[in-house]
C-alpha cells in the first residue's frame, strides 16, 4: 500500500461520511451526478446532448433535494435510521467511483515492439515519487482490468479512452 492508496481510501471515507451525513438526500445526490456522469460520457462529448442531460438531472436534483430538505427542516423530526443508510450506500458508492476514477486517470505510454503498439500505465515519463506511488498501488492494480474491456464500468471511469488510443501512433 502506498501513499496513493491511502489518499483514495481517505477520499472515499469522506464521501461515504458526507453521504451519511446528508441522509436520505445523500443516496440521491450520488445517484444524480453518477447518472449525468455516465450518461455524458456516453455522449461521447457531443455538446448539446450533455447540455441537456447535465440541465435536466440538475434540475430534478434540485427539486428533489428541496423536497427532501423540507419535510427534515420540520421541528422534532428525526429521520429514521434507514435514511442514513441510503446516505451512507450513496456516500460510499460515489466516493468508490471517484476514487476508481482518479486511479485510472493518469497517462499512458505507447510501446512498440515486435507484436505491434502496447500501452504502459501508468507512464514512466511522470515525477519519480509520484510513477512509484501510482505503480506500486494496489488499488490502481485491481482497476486495471477495466482498461482492457469495453464495459460501463469503462465508460464511466475512463470516458477518454478511445481518444487516448486513437491519437497515438
Amino acid at each position: 500500500m502506498t501513499w496513493f492508496d491511502a489518499l483514495l481510501l481517505t477520499l472515499w471515507a469522506m464521501l461515504g461520511a458526507l453521504g451519511l451525513r446528508m441522509g436520505l438526500g445523500g443516496l440521491l445526490w450520488a445517484v444524480l451526478i453518477l447518472g449525468a456522469a455516465y450518461l455524458t460520457n456516453l455522449a461521447g462529448g457531443n455538446f448539446w446532448p450533455t447540455l441537456i442531460v447535465a440541465a435536466l438531472l440538475g434540475a430534478g436534483g434540485s427539486a428533489a433535494a428541496y423536497a427532501l430538505n423540507t419535510q427534515s427542516e420540520s421541528p422534532y423530526w428525526s429521520p429514521p435510521l434507514w435514511h442514513s443508510a441510503a446516505g451512507l450506500l450513496g456516500g460510499v458508492l460515489l466516493g468508490g467511483v471517484l476514487s476508481a476514477a482518479l486511479a485510472l486517470a493518469f497517462p499512458l505510454t505507447p510501446k512498440v515492439d515486435a507484436f505491434g503498439v502496447h500501452y504502459q500505465y501508468p507512464s514512466p515519463q511522470m515525477p519519480p515519487g509520484l510513477y512509484r506511488a501510482v505503480q506500486g498501488s494496489r488499488i490502481q492494480s485491481l482497476l486495471l482490468p477495466v482498461w482492457q474491456r469495453k464495459s460501463p464500468w469503462q465508460t464511466l471511469l475512463i470516458p477518454d479512452l478511445p481518444q487516448l488510443i486513437q491519437d497515438r501512433p
